[in-house]
């Protein structure tokens, strides 16, 4: 009879409590995991935090597109002062990144040194957000002007900020890892 009881009542009880007792151990392992990433999280809140008021900042600077073209005006009338000149001006077509677009021109200017500097602390002082880049400077070749430079002015603005017509004549910069090699599409 003591067996009987044992297969019947104490087995299946004993096998219930083993599986209750892994279950129970799975929820602390599952538990412990959850701490360990609230304590991750609370150490990366404050980057999170300040993070978003930088993007926060960097949308009320980003232009829209009709902004950006009166930008890119303005930054040619800033070049054209007594100590320099624009010689050329010349609008790209716009970049699509993944959430943002960025218009550019290139510029050529002659001058001055100091009339450069102030070209350059102008646009940086610009309400909006832009970037100098790929800034060349050379000596110039006539002797009534001192230095010639070239450089790209580029400024930014959101995706959604491209109309039908400038979405068509954009310039799509495919995502990190989507470019292939020509071995590789020919696979």
């Amino acid at each position: 009879m003591t067996m009987t009881v044992h297969a019947w009542w104490i087995q299946p009880k004993r096998t219930a409590l083993h599986a209750q007792a892994d279950a129970l151990e799975a929820t602390r392992r599952e538990l412990a995991t959850a701490r360990r990433a609230a304590a991750r999280l609370a150490s990366v809140t404050p980057t999170i935090r300040t993070l978003d008021k930088r993007r926060t900042i960097l949308q009320s600077a980003a232009a829209s597109e009709r902004e950006a073209t009166e930008l890119l005006r303005d930054v040619q009338s800033l070049g054209d002062t007594p100590d320099l000149h624009v010689t050329a001006f010349k609008p790209a077509a716009p970049v699509r990144h993944d959430t943002l677009i960025e218009w550019a021109v290139a510029v050529e200017l002659e001058g001055s040194y100091g009339g450069l500097v102030q070209f350059l602390r102008e646009v940086a002082d610009y309400p909006r957000l832009v970037v100098v880049s790929m800034l060349r400077v050379r000596p110039a070749d006539r002797p009534d002007v001192s230095l010639m430079a070239s450089c790209r002015v580029s400024t930014f603005g959101p995706a959604q900020a491209a109309t039908d017509a400038a979405d068509r004549s954009m310039i799509r910069v495919p995502p990190a890892g989507a470019i292939r090699s020509r071995e590789d599409s020919l696979r």
